[in-house]
Parts: C-alpha cells; structure tokens; sequence
C-alpha cells in the first residue's frame, strides 16, 4: 500500500493542505498541482480495486472520468460528492465510457473507487470538467493510453 501526502504553498500563504491517496499499487498517478489543472488524476493499465479522494477540501464543480477495462466481466466506477454517491456498471469490453459528478457547492473532495469483478485491466482518468451530450471528453483533457499490449 503506498501513501501519498503532499504540500503546496504560495508565494506569502501557508501551506495548502492537498489530498492523501491510498492505493495498492504504484502504478497510480495522483497529481495535486499538475502543469495542466484539469487533470486530477490518471491510471493505466491496473488490476484489482482502487479508491482515492481526489481534490482539494473547498473545491467545487464538475468532475468527469473517463474509463476503459479489457478481459470480460463488468467493471464498478464510483463517486462520491456532497453526500450523493452514484455508480456505473460497464461490462469489459474495451470500449472508453463516462462518469460524472458534479456539484455547485464547496463539497469537494471526491471520492472515486473503482471495482472490477475479476482480474480485468483497467484505466481511467479524472479531470475537472463538465461531460456535455454529444462531447467525448471536455475539452483540453488527455486521452487515456492504453498500456502495452491492448
């Protein structure tokens, strides 16, 4: 299990309290400042069940994750806003699906989980951003690459 914890600080300001993620596996990239803002989170290429809470206490908006798995059965992504939790279930068959959540008030962190019902690869990644109809993923965001072998 690792366990990131990590401080930002501005220029006169104290120090900005950031997220503490908690995954079994390294392979995870949580970025609390990252050069692009947007992205608040990236995996790829995982097995077995993840959980993090992603962002910063007092944000607020729109937060959308992109996912894709591989290797039959479904696969559970979840979240976690302002007290409403919502969850889709997808079956693995390598198509890239979304989730949202959104909120107006200063109801952030997320928490994020993912469950898959087998041994099935997955990834996803987490950005600041509206999903609008019609919008395959909000402008600006990575793609997610799929790791070797997909």
């Amino acid at each position: 299990m690792a366990v990131v914890s990590l401080a930002a600080c501005g220029s006169d300001r104290e120090p900005a309290a950031v997220p503490v993620v908690t995954s079994p596996s390294p392979s995870v990239l949580v970025l609390a400042e990252p050069a692009d803002p947007q992205i608040v989170a990236r995996l790829v290429g995982r097995t077995g069940r993840w959980r993090a809470s992603l962002g910063v206490p007092g944000d607020q908006g729109d937060l959308t994750i992109r996912y894709r798995c591989t290797g039959g059965g479904e696969l559970i992504v979840g979240t976690g806003l302002g007290g409403e939790t919502a969850k889709a279930t997808s079956t693995c068959d390598g198509v890239t699906r979304l989730h949202s959540a959104s909120s107006p008030e200063k109801s952030w962190p997320v928490a994020v989980t993912v469950e898959p019902d087998g041994a099935q690869r997955w990834s996803l990644a987490v950005v600041r951003g509206p999903y609008e109809p019609g919008d395959d993923w909000p402008k600006g965001a990575p793609e997610i690459d799929p790791a070797p072998g997909w």
